[in-house]
């Protein structure tokens, strides 16, 4: 019997995600993702590569982490075990509701609330971008899918890659700026960065002549949309199927 690495991972580790079975669920996952990634960018001071903008893994879901607000921060959690939105902030508040099948429209409208009632003001564009007929986040009651079972597989798929490129970028020495680890720091982001690329609230930027933004037409900017999009899924499925070849501990 051969023995196997602890740092291997077994086949369970990676369950199916058939497209198919949560279509639905998966575009509206998207866009509830969408809006909490452009709080975060509406709050958080610019980063170069857009390095502010994506939302963490973490042991139960995705996270913000901390998002400046003046003097305090408060940060927003996906829980995909208990299937909870929280948000917190540094004075020990918190909001919550469950995460169940709700329109994008009523997410958006909970969300904004529960933020008000923090004494988090925040305005965001509400058109979701690098998405084909994009609805209003507040006009839109099309999608409103959420299966706990599929939304809990993708999110240890998720576990999955976010550990395994992490193993993979620990043994590289070397300016990070390489196209080797920068490859992977882009999965990194936008593995989840689909799920939020937002608009900016900061018209310096443009003014400083940032070739990637775009003027939308409330006057807010938003970064470009690129010839090349990477999906989210696509990036897992990658991360899965070449493990072998990144991790020689992955099993």
């Amino acid at each position: 019997m051969i023995e196997r690495h602890p740092s291997q991972s077994a086949s369970g580790d990676w369950p199916d995600l058939p497209l198919a079975a949560w279509a639905g669920t998966c575009a509206t996952l998207h866009l509830w993702t969408q809006v909490v990634g452009k709080i975060r960018l509406a709050h958080a001071p610019m980063v170069n590569h857009w390095w502010q903008v994506p939302l963490y893994v973490t042991s139960r879901g995705l996270t913000t982490s901390p998002i400046p607000y003046g003097a305090r921060s408060f940060q927003i959690d996906f829980d995909f075990i208990d299937h909870k939105f929280e948000i917190r902030t540094s004075n020990g508040e918190i909001e919550a509701f469950a995460l169940g099948p709700r329109s994008v429209a009523d997410f958006y409208a909970e969300v904004m609330g529960r933020l008000r009632s923090l004494g988090l003001e925040t305005k965001i564009w509400t058109m979701p971008v690098e998405i084909e007929g994009a609805i209003p986040f507040d006009q839109d009651r099309e999608h409103a899918s959420y299966d706990p079972r599929y939304v809990n597989r993708f999110w240890r798929i998720l576990v999955q890659a976010d550990r395994v490129f992490k193993a993979f970028r620990g043994r590289f020495i070397g300016n990070n700026r390489t196209s080797k680890v920068g490859v992977l720091r882009n999965f990194g982001n936008t593995h989840v960065r689909q799920y939020n690329v937002a608009a900016l609230r900061d018209t310096n930027l443009a003014r400083r002549g940032k070739p990637d933004l775009f003027k939308a037409p409330d006057g807010c900017f938003a970064p470009s949309r690129r010839p090349i999009r990477i999906s989210a899924l696509a990036c897992i499925l990658t991360a899965k199927h070449s493990a072998r070849k990144v991790c020689p501990h992955h099993g």
